[in-house]
């Protein structure tokens, strides 16, 4: 049931939009720079789901944006999917963006199945970068590899767009990649036992390598 009343508010200091709702803070995450607002992730705590409080902190976000005559780069699949949905909102993407973003939904459990597909490629693309193992002969003639390379590049090509800093392009692949293993009961050494070739077997990181903070 859609809570009718849930104030939304800009905290500025932590960058991002927040909804305190029955002792609860559901909050989009957002990076503001001069010409563009980047829309990283959005999180609505188990009992405020389903009330439709993600929508007015998107609605929120995308009208500060209007205001303050900023282009909008969606990172979060929500935001994008909530874009997708709302005319009134298509022309704060950029020219660039907008085929892509606008593109029609697949199928929501194919499509989902897809993206959890991917995201663990670009996990087990992202083990081989920090190992200094893109170049190894093994992976270079794998197929899997090659996808992985293909799907991490293009994304890494949208992330510079919203960040133009290749720290925080690591720090959002690192930290959206471990959530991603982590919502389908995965970690990284799961993802690079999917898909190494059977001479790189053992996981090529030290223990704690991509724990938050390293």
């Amino acid at each position: 049931m859609e809570i009718l009343s849930t104030e939304v508010v800009n905290n500025g200091a932590e960058q991002r939009f927040e909804a305190h709702v029955q002792g609860h803070t559901a909050f989009l995450a957002y990076r503001r720079f001069p010409d563009r607002l980047v829309l990283v992730h959005t999180e609505v705590p188990s009992p405020l789901e389903g009330k439709g409080i993600a929508g007015k902190l998107v609605a929120r976000a995308l009208d500060f944006a209007r205001a303050a005559h900023l282009r909008v780069i969606p990172l979060c699949p929500y935001v994008t999917s909530f874009v997708r949905k709302h005319p009134e909102y298509h022309n704060l993407l950029s020219a660039e963006d907008r085929p892509q973003i606008l593109a029609a939904e697949p199928h929501t459990e194919n499509g989902g199945m897809q993206r959890a597909d991917s995201l663990r490629l670009m996990a087990f693309y992202e083990i081989a970068r920090r190992a200094n193992l893109t170049n190894h002969p093994d992976l270079m003639r794998s197929p899997v590899f090659q996808k992985a390379k293909e799907l991490y590049e293009a994304r890494a090509k949208y992330l510079w767009e919203g960040f133009r800093s290749q720290e925080a392009i690591n720090d959002y692949f690192k930290f959206h990649l471990e959530g991603a293993l982590t919502s389908q009961g995965k970690s990284w050494e799961d993802a690079w036992a999917e898909f190494a070739p059977e001479p790189l077997q053992s996981f090529p990181l030290a223990p704690g390598a991509l724990l938050h903070g390293n």
